[in-house]
């Protein structure tokens, strides 16, 4: 992790946390599982989480705990929503102009 509340990324650009998530991940960081690539969030041998895991054995299970459910209690949104409430909080609370969004969130995920 980089200093100061931002984390630096592979590609050239870093992303501002708030002081509650740099903590949260000071916190974690010695439990973190080790490997080459020094990843935050990893399997147990260190490996790069699938999208599918976090998806299966996160995402959808906050969404369940959270009651953010359709009428058939099926989860109501997908982990790319989080793309745009970020820019929309971005914008209401901190006043950040579109260039800036663009620049902290860069390209969307292919996929």
């Amino acid at each position: 992790m980089g200093h100061h509340g931002v984390t630096e990324i592979e590609g050239g650009f870093d992303i501002p946390l708030a002081p509650i998530v740099v903590n949260a991940l000071k916190q974690w960081q010695p439990d973190c599982p080790k490997g080459d690539l020094d990843l935050v969030f990893a399997t147990r041998s260190g490996k790069p989480q699938p999208g599918t895991n976090i998806h299966h054995h996160v995402w959808v299970p906050l969404l369940l705990k959270c009651g953010l459910t359709n009428e058939a209690g099926e989860h109501r949104y997908n982990f790319h929503l989080l793309r745009h409430a970020a820019a929309s909080l971005f914008i209401a609370y901190l006043k950040w102009p579109p260039k800036r969004i663009q620049t902290v969130m860069g390209p969307p995920p292919s996929g």
